[in-house]
């Protein structure tokens, strides 16, 4: 598909990927994407954190290459974070601690993928202080200092630049470092156009509970009795309408009779009374 894209004329450019892209196959996925001028932006699982490749001395972690002498701290700073060991506030400072130990880029890629980089420590303005670089001893103005450096210094530390072959961490590396502001800005902005456009294009999922019945109209059933009624008639398939109207019978005016018995008057009973004590 980005090789369809690049014939018909779009201009390549950041290209937003899962985790499930790092299990992708370099040469089918990520050599020829890079290779058609794509710069893949890219999350991680929890099995590919940390030091991801290594050539020459330099550290590939969070696809970007570092100086051999990176503290394990800031290596292993993505797998803290999500074994709930630092807050979101150390991760960060921890990622931002990381750009001092950052390869500086040199030359390239060229067009079959190689590049050059060299020690942040050397040139004419280094951004880390090292004892194995002595141009970068002074001054000492708040730099970042390599404590430890490697007892045997690789290449990276004495040469003037190294060359990285493009197959070499391919899997992994991406233009901007993991978990930094700027890749956060693109990865997100990434996702989202990707996650919205997945919402138009594929089905919509529908529920596999079954579908409640359509509710009973009410007092539809009571309209239908009684507007037969209304008209005189009978409802046919209603027992309690379809009985014969007999008039009610009353005590006092028995049938066949023309007018009603009056019924017997009793004196009114009298619990007490003064006639016992009158005297006689």
């Amino acid at each position: 598909m980005l090789t369809s894209l690049a014939a018909r004329g779009h201009q390549p450019g950041p290209l937003g990927c899962d985790r499930a892209y790092t299990q992708a196959l370099p040469e089918r996925f990520h050599l020829p994407a890079r290779a058609l001028g794509y710069q893949p932006v890219m999350d991680y699982r929890a099995d590919h954190l940390g030091i991801q490749a290594n050539t020459g001395g330099a550290l590939l972690a969070g696809g970007t290459w570092y100086c051999p002498a990176l503290p394990e701290p800031l290596i292993t700073a993505t797998t803290s974070l999500r074994g709930h060991a630092i807050t979101r506030e150390s991760y960060d400072q921890q990622i931002t601690a990381r750009r001092p130990y950052q390869l500086k880029h040199k030359d390239g890629p060229d067009a079959d993928g190689y590049q050059r980089l060299s020690c942040p420590a050397a040139g004419a303005r280094p951004g880390l202080i090292c004892p194995l670089r002595q141009a970068s001893l002074t001054p000492r103005d708040g730099r970042a200092k390599v404590l430890q450096p490697p007892a045997e210094p690789p290449r990276i530390c004495r040469q003037a630049a190294i060359t990285i072959a493009p197959d070499i961490g391919a899997r992994y590396r991406q233009d901007l470092p993991h978990a930094s502001p700027a890749w956060h800005e693109s990865y997100a902005t990434l996702r989202n156009t990707i996650e919205g456009l997945n919402g138009h294009t594929r089905p919509r999922l529908r529920s596999t509970r079954p579908a409640r019945p359509p509710p009973r109209p009410r007092h539809r059933r009571t309209v239908d009795l009684h507007r037969p009624a209304a008209h005189g008639r009978q409802h046919p398939k209603d027992p309690r309408l379809a009985r014969p109207h007999r008039p009610r019978q009353s005590p006092h005016h028995p049938a066949g009779t023309a007018t009603p018995i009056k019924p017997a008057r009793l004196p009114p009973r009298r619990l007490t009374g003064t006639s016992a004590l009158s005297p006689s």
